[in-house]
């Protein structure tokens, strides 16, 4: 047992020689490689904190970005989403380029107190900036996704407006509508929706059934039922 326990302390003593005085034995990369294990849960650590913790604090910069610059009523006029989507764009790059700028600084304080190699902290750096991209990837993304929700809506409410003024158009006129009738009009009214919100949102390369699915497709029935049944 006492034999043991002096290996054990000599073993503890020239471990701890190796990591000192690493740069002047054969045995620096063994230093590397715990340094390199360190830093790895490190910057775990600092992602779980300072990115995926913080997915709801994306979430609602998405949504004061949207409330601050997005006019509804002006969402079909074009290049106005565009311009918008742009400028918005670059203040979600600034965030996180900030969230960046505070882990490099906390990744440069570690090396400080463990003297960890340039190389390995370069390596670091970089995986640092690609996972912070990402995130500020996925979040202008949600950006772009959540305008484009809010365009159909809008489109949708507006689309549903034109139906009921001609549907109650057609109702003041008395005259009787049959199947035939009631399907003239609404392709008469179904073409002037269709042209005007391609020409709005710049869809000339998209087929009419694009616009249909995206806008009017759910009200379509209520317009063809309103006129059977009135």
């Amino acid at each position: 047992m006492e034999h043991l326990e002096w290996w054990l302390e000599k073993a503890a003593e020239t471990w701890e020689k190796i990591e000192r005085f690493s740069h002047l034995i054969s045995f620096a990369d063994v230093k590397h490689m715990k340094d390199d294990r360190d830093l790895k849960e490190k910057v775990a650590e600092w992602e779980r904190d300072e990115l995926k913790g913080q997915k709801g604090e994306h979430d609602k910069l998405v949504q004061v970005l949207i409330r601050e610059h997005i006019d509804r009523n002006r969402l079909h006029v074009v290049h106005y989403a565009d311009d918008k989507l742009s400028s918005m764009r670059k203040e979600i790059n600034q965030y996180f380029d900030a969230v960046y700028n505070k882990m490099e600084r906390m990744l440069a304080r570690l090396r400080e107190e463990r003297d960890f190699r340039q190389d390995l902290v370069n390596s670091y750096k970089r995986n640092i900036r690609s996972r912070v991209d990402q995130y500020c990837f996925e979040t202008q993304d949600q950006l772009q996704r959540r305008i484009q929700s809010i365009k159909v809506e809008v489109g949708r409410v507006n689309g549903q407006e034109e139906l009921e003024t001609k549907i109650r158009e057609l109702i003041r006129s008395g005259q009787k509508i049959d199947e035939k009738r009631a399907k003239i009009e609404f392709d008469a009214v179904w073409k002037t929706m269709v042209n005007a919100r391609k020409a709005e949102m710049k869809l000339s390369i998209y087929t009419d059934v694009c616009v249909r699915s995206c806008f009017f497709e759910p009200i379509a029935v209520m317009f063809k039922t309103t006129i059977f049944y009135r």
